[in-house]
């Protein structure tokens, strides 16, 4: 009959905290210190062998033994949908306005073609002076030039 060694020191580092706070609260020891003061606890009042904590180590990497029949846990979404800030473009507008930059007949304050960028926070519609132009302002310049006879963009 062979004994199984007994677990030292350099076996319970391999665990995670958690499984080495579990086993201690097993075995009736203090759960309370750092990843090897844990370790060092278990290996002198432990009393495990090799085996079982190399069984412990695989039922962390196929799962938690404690979530075991747990359902898990979901998170709280909330349902509303994020007010959008700002006056709103019609879906029209936002064509012309698109064509109106492409085309280059849209220009800056400076007299310079602007661009467009799509950006993190929408869409950004600058001149090669750096000048920075919000859309809503673009689409009121832009029916003003209609206005005076600029033509029309979009075709229905």
């Amino acid at each position: 009959m062979s004994v199984a060694p007994c677990a030292n020191e350099a076996d319970f580092v391999q665990l995670r905290v958690c499984q080495l706070r579990d086993a201690c609260r097993e075995r009736g020891l203090d759960s309370t210190g750092k990843k090897n003061e844990l370790a060092a606890k278990l290996a002198e009042n432990g009393g495990f062998s090799q085996q079982e904590v190399l069984a412990l180590r695989q039922t962390y990497q196929s799962g938690s033994s404690r979530l075991q029949g747990k359902k898990p846990v979901r998170l709280k979404t909330s349902a509303k949908k994020r007010k959008q800030k700002g006056p709103k473009i019609g879906d029209t507008d936002f064509r012309k306005l698109f064509w109106a930059v492409a085309d280059g007949t849209l220009r800056c304050s400076c007299g310079k073609p602007l661009r467009h960028r799509n950006g993190r926070f929408g869409l950004f519609l600058f001149c090669a002076s750096g000048h920075i132009e919000r859309v809503e302002k673009a689409v009121a310049r832009m029916q003003d030039l209609h206005r005076s006879g600029w033509g029309e963009f979009v075709k229905s």
